[in-house]
């Protein structure tokens, strides 16, 4: 989303963190089975999704949740729209919070995104 920009935290949060608009769709990185959809007292609405080999594929903040644990969805499918949660700061909005991880180590999502690690 070219209105993205990154949010202001400070320390560590693993992966990526945009503010965008009202409203922006969350999408999966690559082709998986949701594992979890839910609730979370730290990261509030959250979708993990399986892509094999121990990778896997974290959304937090999600809000209007699409999807259901045990569904396959495809590259670009809609999970729920962006929104907050308990522990956001209140001035930073709306955003989206993507990670993965390989094994139990969280690595840089970007060649996930962009597909090069995967073969469509």
């Amino acid at each position: 989303d070219e209105t993205a920009q990154e949010a202001p935290f400070s320390g560590y949060v693993p992966g990526n963190v945009y503010q965008v608009a009202e409203g922006t769709s969350v999408v999966s990185m690559q082709r998986g089975k949701v594992v979890y959809a839910g609730e979370t007292a730290l990261t509030g609405g959250t979708v993990i999704i399986s892509h094999g080999m121990g990778i896997y594929s974290y959304y937090f903040h999600v809000e209007h949740i699409a999807v259901t644990e045990g569904t396959t969805v495809q590259k670009g499918a809609i999970l729920g729209k962006a929104g907050t949660s308990p522990l956001s700061p209140e001035e930073v909005g709306n955003i989206v919070h993507n990670a993965i991880s390989v094994g139990k180590v969280f690595v840089d999502p970007k060649p996930f995104i962009e597909g090069t690690l995967f073969i469509d």
